[in-house]
């Protein structure tokens, strides 16, 4: 099937040159769906008496946008790869910390207060967006860790068209026609 679409083995060419791509797509994803939410998040920070958790969104959104950057930058070069690798799972830990924290104040403040929060559909959009974004990143910080594995299955993917087979002779053919 490979060899008869030439536009899926391109893909898959490309993939196997580059597999941190598909966790890159993912970190855009949970890039978007954080910044998406980040309207019912702002909205339902006005109902909530903790202050901080203004600055949790902050950083949180802060930490999505350079995960993104600082992933690239782990993948561009072998010089700082290690390092580059390092902050990025340091700025996905800073992300889920915050995430799980906020998740915890509004669970607080809407139902463990004496005078709990009232329900608005920007808490609960800003509760459900904090649950699906910590899914994203959970599903994409698996993915990050997985690349060595999937790499060595994309490898195994044969790619060959059929030109690239009949040019290719062995060492014993060559020496046979030389003579």
């Amino acid at each position: 099937m490979i060899k008869k679409n030439p536009t899926l083995r391109k893909w898959i060419v490309s993939l196997k040159r580059r597999p941190q791509n598909i966790p890159l797509v993912l970190l855009v994803v949970c890039c978007c769906i954080y910044t998406f939410n980040l309207t019912a998040h702002s909205n339902a920070v006005m109902y909530v008496s903790a202050r901080i958790i203004a600055l949790y969104l902050f950083i949180v959104t802060l930490a999505t946008m350079l995960t993104i950057f600082s992933f690239v930058n782990a993948y561009a070069g072998k010089k700082r790869r290690l390092l580059m690798q390092a902050v990025v799972y340091a700025l996905i830990a800073v992300q889920f910390i915050l995430e799980i924290s906020y998740y915890n104040i509004m669970m607080v403040e809407l139902y463990y207060r004496d005078n709990p929060v009232p329900l608005t559909a920007d808490i609960a959009n800003s509760v459900n967006g904090t649950v699906t974004h910590l899914v994203a990143l959970g599903i994409t910080t698996a993915v990050i860790i997985l690349i060595p594995v999937y790499r060595k299955w994309l490898n195994k993917i044969d790619t060959a068209t059929e030109d690239d087979e009949d040019v290719a002779y062995s060492a014993d053919e060559l020496r046979v026609e030389d003579e």
